[in-house]
């Protein structure tokens, strides 16, 4: 999937096919989504509403981001805002139910979704 763009739709019909695969496996074992796991999780990102998709992105392009050079350093010890920032990442994508995947897999796939226009 990776270099891949996809639509709202294009998407969809991803998680579709993925469902579909996981059906082609589950006579073969008691969990089949266990062994697709970063395919599933792919998927959820894929297909998240656009709003948090949008939202998910921008919060990893900001831990991402080099502080300023105006920024002072931060205590030895203490939590920066990029700290915060990764836990609230971590929080959503817990809640989305994606747990496999790297920062860096879910903003490129986050990256690759097409925005529609209307």
């Amino acid at each position: 999937m990776r270099k891949s763009h996809f639509s709202a739709d294009g998407a969809a019909q991803l998680r579709h096919d993925a469902g579909a695969l996981l059906a082609l496996f589950a006579p073969f074992t008691s969990r089949p989504q266990a062994s697709f796991r970063r395919l599933d999780e792919s998927c959820k990102v894929l297909t998240l509403p656009a709003a948090r998709r949008t939202e998910l992105l921008d919060l990893l392009l900001e831990v991402r981001a080099p502080p300023a050079a105006s920024d002072p350093p931060p205590f030895a010890g203490s939590p920066t805002a990029a700290d915060s920032t990764a836990v609230r990442v971590a929080s959503i994508l817990e809640t989305e139910g994606v747990y496999r995947l790297g920062a860096g897999e879910v903003r490129e796939l986050l990256a690759s979704v097409v925005q529609e226009e209307s």
